[in-house]
């Protein structure tokens, strides 16, 4: 069963950013980020919410993978990440199906470019 992680970044006594870690077992998964940047200006909010603090937290507490996504791979290298394929599956009938058909083959392209 897996458990939900916020993570909160504070400016004074405002949020101005947060993100959100999936865990399950060793694995977790960054599904979520938001960063008021007209608050936060050039500060490093961002990275820190969503790559230093969730990083720090899976070495303290054993997590072993963290799965960001396909998105933004040039920043996500140089922070550190490895690419690796995902996979995603899904049963769909009718018209869902067609449309799964011409989507998921269309998105997997796109990401392996």
């Amino acid at each position: 069963m897996g458990q939900l992680r916020v993570f909160i970044a504070r400016k004074g006594d405002a949020v101005n950013g947060t993100s959100t870690l999936l865990v399950d077992n060793k694995t977790a998964y960054a599904i979520g980020a938001g960063v008021d940047h007209v608050s936060g200006g050039d500060d490093f909010t961002y990275f820190h919410v969503t790559y230093n603090a969730l990083i720090a937290h899976a070495i303290e507490s054993g997590i072993r993978r963290i799965y960001y996504g396909r998105g933004m791979y040039e920043l996500k290298v140089r922070r550190g990440c490895r690419l690796v394929d995902s996979w995603v599956y899904m049963r769909a009938s009718g018209f869902r199906q067609l449309i799964a058909a011409f989507w998921f083959p269309l998105a997997s392209y796109w990401n392996r470019r």
